[in-house]
């Protein structure tokens, strides 16, 4: 038995809204640690028993016991512990390039509007001059084959910027078609971007576009005080049922044909949303690829 949260902190909120969305019976690729895991683990554990996940490094299906330390949520026992299988990296790659990989889920360094990650470097990359990072490990991949990504980061300006300093992730790059362009499979992209404040989607020229408001803190309506100067929706979806979409020709192994339910974002107690989108409407992005 369950017993309701006095009181929650912000990544807390934001690994439970993600586990909202992760939906039963699908397969989920996610960045190692953090919400990214820590939202599958608890929608595996409280509303989606039949999904399967792949961690970052390639573990197929583990059991993880947890808790455990932050630092080991990879490459440990009690994260991978009763695994169906320990692949590598480049094996569940090679899942996702297959098109079983439904959705990825990363937590980013710095996003841009049209939803490119860097995790390399802040500053400029030649000469040594800017702040390095650990780079994105399996994270390029995760965003480049899934289906859908979900990105997570904090409300703050220096995470959302028009151009990130490096793409170490891409997302939709430089605009529509740019990742068919670049050999990346069609079809396939950023879906939604999460922080404490407020939900974002991308718009039908790939740009970031504000969706949905946490009731907790209103500030990300206008974007101030730390947040992306991003166009708003004039009207809101919010795909809760999701369903997998129509993906054209790709090899889809067991994955069918299915399209994209939409309900109000007000029905969530958790999101304000100033619109609705209705299905079919000149606002509601067109399912062309059934994203």
């Amino acid at each position: 038995m369950s017993t309701p949260a006095t009181s929650f902190n912000e990544r807390e909120f934001v690994t439970c809204q993600i586990s909202r969305l992760v939906e039963d019976k699908y397969i989920y690729w996610v960045g190692g640690g953090g919400e990214p895991l820590s939202s599958v683990l608890l929608a595996k554990r409280m509303s989606a028993p039949n999904l399967q996940y792949l961690t970052e490094d390639g573990v197929v299906g583990p059991e993880a016991q947890v808790p455990f330390d932050p630092l080991m949520t990879m490459i440990s026992s009690r994260a991978n512990y009763r695994a169906l299988q320990w692949g590598t990296m480049n094996y569940a790659a090679d899942l996702a390039h297959l098109g079983y990989v439904d959705y990825g889920i990363l937590a980013t360094l710095q996003v841009d509007r049209y939803g490119n990650v860097n995790s390399t470097v802040i500053g400029k990359y030649d000469g040594g001059e800017g702040r390095r990072f650990g780079g994105p490990g399996g994270a390029d991949s995760i965003a480049a084959l899934a289906w859908r990504t979900i990105l997570v980061t904090d409300q703050q300006k220096r995470k959302f910027v028009d151009r990130v300093d490096f793409i170490s992730s891409p997302g939709f790059l430089d605009g529509p078609g740019a990742r068919e362009r670049h050999g990346l499979p069609p079809n396939t992209g950023p879906w939604r971007v999460y922080t404490p404040w407020a939900m974002f989607g991308y718009s039908g020229d790939c740009q970031l576009m504000l969706q949905g408001i946490a009731q907790a803190d209103h500030r990300a309506e206008a974007g101030s005080s730390g947040g992306p100067d991003r166009r708003r929706a004039d009207s809101v979806a919010h795909a809760n049922r999701r369903r997998r979409p129509s993906h054209g020709s790709r090899t889809m192994g067991r994955i069918g044909r299915r399209q994209v339910s939409f309900r109000r974002i007000t029905e969530s107690p958790y999101f304000l949303s100033p619109s609705v989108w209705v299905e079919g409407s000149a606002d509601a992005p067109e399912e062309v690829s059934g994203r």
